[in-house]
């Protein structure tokens, strides 16, 4: 899916193909996301949460759905490269309060453990 979605986009926004002015940095930021999602390192990195992720985004655009056609808007995609680049943004979300989560645990364990001994 990725390879397929990657190749339908730098069709349409290689720099001799389209005329936009922003064309060379769109095509080099697409050949960046591609490499960084068919890195083995970033699989794993993302293998824990990526399910979680995209559920989570496929729920949250499914309820802002139901608003846009209330409003008369064009709904958000459930797939394609938009989609999976809400997923990688949700991944790092996830990510990096994992990592808060985690430290402010250990420093919640360790002023108890100091205010037990002061105690004892």
């Amino acid at each position: 899916v990725i390879t397929k979605n990657y190749r339908k986009l730098s069709v349409m926004i290689h720099p001799d193909k389209c005329k936009h002015e922003q064309a060379q940095e769109a095509f080099h930021k697409l050949g960046e996301a591609y490499r960084a999602l068919k890195d083995p390192a970033s699989k794993e990195k993302y293998a824990g949460v990526i399910d979680i992720a995209r559920e989570e985004v496929e729920k949250r655009r499914k309820k802002e759905n139901k608003q846009r056609v209330l409003d008369g808007l064009d709904q958000l995609e459930l797939d394609g490269n938009d989609f999976e680049q809400e997923v990688i943004r949700q991944c790092e979300y996830f990510l990096n309060h994992k990592d808060e989560r985690n430290e402010y645990a250990e420093a919640t364990k360790k002023a108890n453990e100091d205010r037990l001994r002061k105690a004892s």
